[in-house]
């Protein structure tokens, strides 16, 4: 009877990770479309995050992508106000998704990348650099005990000038 409990849980956790990584694959085809700068397909792709956070509140890898193309969306937009709007939404999606799931390394990825992209005066920098201080120790102190299949998180440590390039990007003031 143990033994069929324990191998029903391993099942339970092998399909869990397998199928985080489909959507994980999924949501990044998705975040692909989103980078073309056309503001229809854009707004399709955010149609497609919101009904998968729909079914799944928790998913918070579909939060992180959502914000990111609000924040995609924020940039193609032409009016100010549209703008804002969509930045705003953009950055509360992604506070949120890390908030929800802060040991995950690729919602926090996505929202140090997406952070990085936003004008400074909107003062993201800030949560942008301690997301990647966290992130480069994960890279650089043991394996990664996660499936990442994008290989965001890799750092070679015996590449010199990858930490140098880091350690700059850490004290820039850009």
């Amino acid at each position: 009877m143990l033994r069929l409990l324990s191998i029903q849980i391993l099942a339970a956790v092998l399909l869990t990770v397998g199928a985080r990584a489909d959507d994980a694959a999924t949501y990044k085809k998705w975040h692909d479309a989103c980078v073309s700068g056309d503001s229809a397909s854009i707004d399709k792709q955010i149609k497609k995050y919101e009904g998968r956070i729909a079914k799944n509140k928790k998913d918070y890898l579909a939060q992180a992508y959502l914000g990111s193309a609000c924040a995609l969306r924020a940039k193609e937009s032409f009016w100010g106000t549209t703008k804002l709007k969509y930045l705003k939404r953009g950055k509360k999606i992604l506070d949120g998704a890390v908030a929800g799931s802060p040991k995950d390394p690729l919602v926090r990825t996505i929202r140090a990348i997406s952070y990085y992209k936003v004008p400074k005066r909107f003062k993201t920098r800030p949560t942008c650099i301690k997301d990647f201080q966290i992130l480069v120790p994960i890279g650089i102190d043991r394996e990664l005990s996660f499936p990442d299949p994008f290989c965001i998180v890799f750092i070679n440590v015996l590449d010199d000038k990858l930490m140098l390039d880091v350690e700059f990007f850490q004290s820039c003031q850009d």
